[in-house]
């Protein structure tokens, strides 16, 4: 297993945070935004997008129209940087031994691996952070001209002006990253990786159904299972901002975590995908009586006599009361329908290497390897069961 070891020489007047191989440095006069709560997060993120990078490179080496030429390693904009940590990790733990384009870090190497990262962008709206950011980058023996590169601007005119530009887009606001998601669907790449977090949970799990409905577009329902409620509010409002551009999701990842949400999905551009999208989305009639509950898409596929798909309205299939007890039904979503993960990629891929990677490089790997194992279980075809 590769050692990232963190910078110990901190310079006078600063303190530091340490988290995996990433130092921070910062003084008593300046706020800095660190919460570790979401190391967690921050520790899956770092694993998920690795095996993305790693699955570009299989691609590119087994493509006859590329393999001839250089790997160009992946881009990633982090959206709301604030210290550059998540940034740095992401640099220094994916690229591993490789963190450098300098010629005499590869003397030794006959055969040197390619960087996975090619760079990062880490914007934030205010000059100072930016400033942070270039500092602690600098402070972490990486370039802030070629690795890690600092940036100003807001984020949403940042991705609208940068359309099909990013391999990966990291959203990580204090609160919803509804604001941000029209920009990000136009600005990743096709077939390229959005990591939304959403720290809203009390808004996402029906504390503030208006507020949710502003928000994502659809009504949260409290209950036992508002927590996956929440996972699916945020798929669907990804999957509509998409399906404008003529592209749809697929999620790789999705969980609920202590008080926010973090999805990982691939978008593609696909025109018959968002034809299929009405059917990946439900309304939700929970009983007020009891837990029963049931879900009615919005569209409907059929096919002809040829095999062609066709595309409607659904047929309302909701009774006015609840079959069970008899009580009135309150009506929730529209939420997404389909499957919360890739399973294949899940149980076969990101928990055995997660297992493998151990604790000393992921120190809050129990507690994702424990989420994550949960996920793996559950049903693929039936939303919200509990």
């Amino acid at each position: 297993m590769t050692s990232y070891p963190a910078p110990t020489n901190i310079p006078s007047g600063f303190q530091s945070i340490t988290e995996g191989s990433a130092t921070v440095l910062y003084t008593e006069s300046e706020k800095i935004f660190y919460n570790q709560v979401q190391q967690a997060n921050r520790d899956l993120s770092t694993l998920v997008i690795k095996l993305f990078a790693e699955q570009r490179l299989s691609d590119h080496n087994s493509s006859p129209k590329t393999s001839s030429t250089p790997f160009p390693g992946i881009t990633i904009l982090e959206a709301l940087s604030a210290t550059g940590l998540r940034s740095i990790r992401y640099f220094k733990e994916i690229n591993g031994n490789n963190n450098t384009n300098d010629s005499n870090n590869n003397n030794n190497n006959v055969n040197p691996q390619p960087r996975l990262i090619n760079k990062i962008i880490a914007n934030d709206l205010l000059q100072e952070a930016a400033d942070s950011i270039k500092r602690n980058v600098e402070f972490n023996n990486l370039s802030p001209d070629t690795d890690v590169i600092p940036n100003v601007a807001d984020a949403k005119r940042f991705m609208y002006l940068n359309e099909n530009t990013f391999d990966v887009i990291d959203l990580d606001p204090y609160g919803s990253a509804s604001p941000f998601v029209d920009a990000a669907v136009q600005c990743v790449k096709d077939k390229g990786i959005l990591c939304v977090t959403c720290t809203d949970g009390p808004v996402l799990c029906g504390n503030h159904p208006e507020v949710a409905f502003a928000k994502y577009g659809g009504f949260p329902l409290r209950g036992k299972e508002c927590h996956e409620t929440a996972l699916r509010l945020v798929l669907y409002c990804l999957s509509c901002a998409a399906a404008k551009y003529n592209r749809v999701i697929q999620p790789i990842i999705s969980i609920s975590i202590d008080f926010y949400v973090r999805v990982f999905v691939r978008v593609c551009t696909s025109k018959l995908g968002v034809k299929r999208a009405s059917g990946h989305a439900s309304l939700v009639y929970q009983c007020t009586g009891c837990d029963s509950f049931l879900l009615q898409p919005l569209g409907k596929v059929t096919k002809d006599k040829q095999g062609h798909e066709k595309f409607g309205v659904a047929i309302n299939s909701a009774p006015s009361n609840c079959l069970e007890c008899g009580r009135t039904l309150r009506i929730g979503g529209p939420l997404w329908n389909q499957p919360l993960c890739d399973f294949s990629f899940l149980n076969q891929i990101l928990i055995p290497r997660l297992e493998s990677e151990g604790i000393a490089k992921f120190g809050a790997q129990p507690k994702v390897l424990g989420l994550l194992r949960v996920l793996g279980e559950e049903v693929p075809d039936t939303p919200l069961f509990y």
